[in-house]
């Protein structure tokens, strides 16, 4: 891993659990609810599709589109967010999402 992989995966190691605690704020609400209908609007995804989340950080969008019947795989250069969109996974059952 390149230096600025390595140095940007750190940095969002260390905010990776704060980040995801925001979505649990009104606004964080308010503004994941937004993304995700503008996610579904945009990509006219459907059930049984496959799709990619670049930069998946904790797997708010991987989630929602596995959720929803799509095929989904996140990538992430950071550990911690990945262990983060992993123990969500496995917490709303939802085993579809390939999460690496």
């Amino acid at each position: 891993m390149a230096m600025k992989q390595a140095e940007a995966a750190a940095a969002f190691d260390r905010l990776a659990v704060q980040y995801d605690a925001w979505y649990t704020t009104p606004l964080g609400a308010f503004v994941n609810a937004r993304e995700q209908a503008l996610l579904f609007e945009l990509t006219k995804v459907r059930p049984g599709e496959q799709a990619l989340d670049v930069g998946c950080g904790t797997g708010n969008y991987t989630l929602a589109l596995a959720q929803r019947g799509i095929q989904a795989m996140g990538v992430d250069l950071s550990p911690a967010m990945l262990a983060v969109a992993i123990s969500k996974a496995k917490e709303a059952r939802v085993l579809q999402p390939n999460i690496q």
